[in-house]
């Protein structure tokens, strides 16, 4: 396993020639600042088909 910061391209084009492939990609997000106004959000659980096994 191993990691590559978005964008990267030198990285996973040195990962891609010598075998690798991305598998699995997410991304962190954090808040700075205050909260948005609107408080009317839909969370919701994720499902197990949302995800390639």
């Amino acid at each position: 396993m191993g990691a590559c910061i978005d964008g990267d391209r030198s990285s996973l084009q040195f990962l891609y020639k010598n075998g690798y492939y991305v598998d699995y990609s997410m991304y962190y997000m954090e808040r700075e600042g205050e909260l948005l106004t609107e408080s009317n959000f839909s969370i919701r659980q994720y499902e197990d088909n949302e995800y390639l096994t």
